[in-house]
Parts: C-alpha cells; sequence; structure tokens
C-alpha cells in the first residue's frame, strides 16, 4: 500500500497452482506447500479494502478476487487500474518493460515487490500525465 506517495505496506506470498506445477518444475518448490487462493482471500480483502490495484489484466485479476470472495460473504471493495490501457494506446500488446521504458521508469528487479513498485511509478507517470 501506497500512502502519501510512499510504499507503506506490501503483502505478498505464493498461491498453490496446480497449472504451475504440470507447467515449470523450478516453481514446485515454491508453490507445492503454498497456501490456496481460498485460503488467502480473507486477509487479502482486508488488505485491499479502499485500495487503489495496479496491474495488467486489472479486470481479470479483480473478477477472480471478487469470485473468489463471494461464497465467503466477503466483499471486494478496491479500485482497479490497468496497466493494459498503454498497449492499446500505442496498438500494440506491449510487454511490461516497454510500458515502463516508453516513460522513463527501469524495472529495479525481478522480484514481485520492485515489479510491483515499477508498476505504482508506471501509474504515477501516466496519470500525472492526464
Amino acid at each position: 500500500k501506497v500512502k502519501d506517495g510512499v510504499p507503506k505496506e506490501h503483502y505478498t506470498t505464493y498461491v498453490y497452482c496446480r497449472d504451475v506445477l504440470s507447467i515449470d518444475a523450478r516453481f514446485n518448490a515454491y508453490v507445492t506447500n503454498a497456501p490456496r487462493l481460498g485460503d488467502l482471500v480473507p486477509d487479502l480483502i482486508k488488505f485491499l479494502d479502499k485500495a487503489l490495484v495496479v496491474s495488467f489484466d486489472a479486470a481479470a485479476l479483480q473478477t477472480l478476487l471478487a469470485d473468489t470472495a463471494k461464497p465467503l460473504r466477503l466483499k471486494l471493495d478496491a479500485e482497479f487500474w490497468d496497466a493494459n490501457q498503454l498497449s492499446k494506446k500505442n496498438k500494440d500488446k506491449a510487454s511490461f518493460d516497454k510500458a515502463l521504458s516508453a516513460h522513463g521508469i527501469m524495472p529495479l528487479s525481478d522480484t514481485s515487490y520492485e515489479y510491483a513498485y515499477s508498476l505504482y511509478e508506471l501509474y504515477l507517470e501516466v496519470k500525472g500525465a492526464q
């Protein structure tokens, strides 16, 4: 979460996904004993309450979280901003790195926290230009 323009809190975890196990053995150690999405949703919904979620394919993420929360009688109350709109403006399917580079932002590394922070910087750059 970002407060006053500074990242203050973050939520990170691996999620068990049978598809990942069948696709790439490198991730087996990370996801084999990881919690399932349904087990994480209560904490995640609480963390995201009244937050801005900046993501690629935000509509799919919003639907996934809302659909997973519904049987638990939880309501997702967050705003979603989709970075894919940048590739639509450029009329091609721009990668994350291309979108960042187009706005003078370079990804810091491959960690999920730094990836998320780069995406946040991209959001600020685009919103500031509007």
